[in-house]
């Protein structure tokens, strides 16, 4: 497996904690020291891993954001349904 070793990297990656996003544009040689043959080759991939946080607030937000759209999802199918079975009814 390959790892970072270049600290520099390491750096620039850690001091994006807290932000909202990060762009961070490299070469292999940017990331290892002395790079293992393994990672060099054109299939290799870095993986970077990590967590999004959200405040209570924003996920209060979104989550009655969501039941909005749930109720007027359920509302509008209703009308549909109530709307074929009259037509269907009437004919």
């Amino acid at each position: 497996m390959c790892s970072l070793t270049n600290q520099k990297t390491i750096d620039r990656i850690k001091s994006a904690g807290g932000s909202d996003n990060l762009h961070v544009s490299f070469n292999q040689t940017d990331l290892w020291v002395s790079p293992p043959s393994e990672c060099t080759q054109s299939g290799s991939e870095l993986f970077i891993q990590y967590t999004c946080v959200m405040s209570e607030t924003q996920q209060y937000n979104k989550y009655r954001g969501l039941c909005v759209v749930v109720a007027l999802s359920t509302l509008i199918g209703c009308v549909y349904y109530l709307m074929v079975r009259y037509t269907s009814q009437n004919d």
